[in-house]
């Protein structure tokens, strides 16, 4: 009960700290306006999960964007061969 009256009471957990690695962005930024739109008390008034990801895409990098899509790629091609060898069985 102490952990909803402390989330009731707007209490959100900190952004953790050790996050010194990412350069690219600011990691405690992120969070921040992460938690203002999906730690509502209404669920219908929290962010979507469109809304969220679109928060996230607009802090990448380049590089990480260009990682994202090298990683996508290579999960799409991966599965699509199992898919593959599963329909061969």
């Amino acid at each position: 009960m102490d952990v909803v009256k402390q989330v009731e009471g707007g209490y959100r957990l900190p952004c953790p700290t050790d996050i010194d690695k990412i350069t690219g962005w600011s990691p405690q930024m992120l969070y921040e306006e992460l938690s203002k739109v999906c730690f509502l008390a209404e669920p219908d008034d929290r962010a979507s999960f469109e809304d969220v990801t679109s928060i996230i895409e607009k802090q990448l990098t380049e590089v990480e964007i260009s990682q994202y899509r090298e990683m996508e790629d290579k999960y799409q091609n991966n599965r699509a061969n199992n898919y593959l060898r599963i329909g061969q069985n």
